[in-house]
């Protein structure tokens, strides 16, 4: 972890705020003892600022190293997921007959065993059409019988 002290010797370092010998233009001794009010209070908010930017880059890298192979992990396993419900819904129409009677039976099963059969029949009736509706598309090529 940096400390502003670090932070202000790296600053005089670089900016020739220093003393006169590591001073590029070469300065006397004279000009280094007028020294601005205003620059001390400079160098320290900029020894804070690069101290705060150091602690926050350093948690930045270890929340990363942390986090990214489980994050990447997680993809990888929602990715394969993902591709085998869209290989699962391109094939759904070679399933229909069973996802409509399988719709149908669980719907319409748990409704009688809580409301009795009649409304066990109705639901699983409506949950069979919607199911239908969700494989084929439309009930408009359902044919009640009708032989054309």
């Amino acid at each position: 972890m940096a400390t502003p002290q670090d932070s202000n010797d790296m600053v005089e370092s670089n900016c020739g705020c220093g003393d006169a010998n590591s001073s590029p233009q070469g300065s006397s001794s004279s000009d280094n003892k007028t020294v601005s009010p205003i620059r001390a209070p400079i160098k320290s908010a900029v020894g804070f600022t690069n101290a705060t930017l150091a602690d926050v880059e350093e948690a930045y890298h270890n929340v990363k190293s942390e986090v990214m192979p489980n994050l990447e992990a997680a993809a990888t396993t929602v990715q394969a997921g993902a591709q085998h419900v869209v290989t699962v819904y391109e094939k759904r129409r070679q399933y229909g007959p069973a996802i409509i009677g399988g719709t149908a039976v669980v719907m319409g099963g748990l409704v009688t065993l809580r409301r009795g059969k009649v409304p066990g029949a109705f639901v699983g009736a409506l949950s069979a059409a919607g199911a239908y509706v969700g494989v084929y598309g439309s009930l408009e090529d359902f044919s009640f019988g009708k032989k054309d």
